[in-house]
């Protein structure tokens, strides 16, 4: 299932199908660009074993999620939705994008103060910290 664990937390969530370059490409870069955790799920047939779910079977299948005009990958319950059908209709683009919520990283105040392989360590006694620090 194409949701499973991406419950919490800031998620980008999308499909694509290697028959659609451009569209595939473009997901590609909004999930690198999010500030969180992404999911891509790919379709690509197998040319030389699989000769049921070939590119000409999915080709008529497949419909792009942006050109549906009412749908809102802001919401949960619709991505579900979405996510769950598949035969005559496979949809592929930005099921799901979370952005209100912290990242984790964001939400580690102890990361905020830069890098985490720079700071002190406060474990160690103050004088070999000092010469890590150097």
């Amino acid at each position: 299932m194409l949701f499973t664990g991406a419950s919490r937390g800031r998620y980008f969530v999308a499909r694509g199908y290697s028959g659609e370059q451009k569209h595939l490409t473009e997901l590609v870069k909004q999930g690198i660009e999010h500030a969180g955790f992404s999911f891509l799920d790919v379709f690509s047939p197998c040319v030389t074993y699989n000769h049921d779910n070939t590119y000409q079977w999915f080709r008529p299948r497949v419909k792009k999620l942006e050109d549906d005009a009412g749908y809102d990958a802001t919401s949960w319950t619709a991505a579900m939705e979405k996510s769950l059908l598949w035969g005559e209709e496979i949809p592929i683009g930005k099921f799901f994008e979370r952005t209100g919520v912290p990242t984790l990283h964001g939400a580690e105040p102890v990361l905020n103060e830069g890098r985490l392989s720079m700071a002190i360590l406060r474990c160690l006694p103050m004088r070999r910290a000092r010469s890590l620090k150097s």
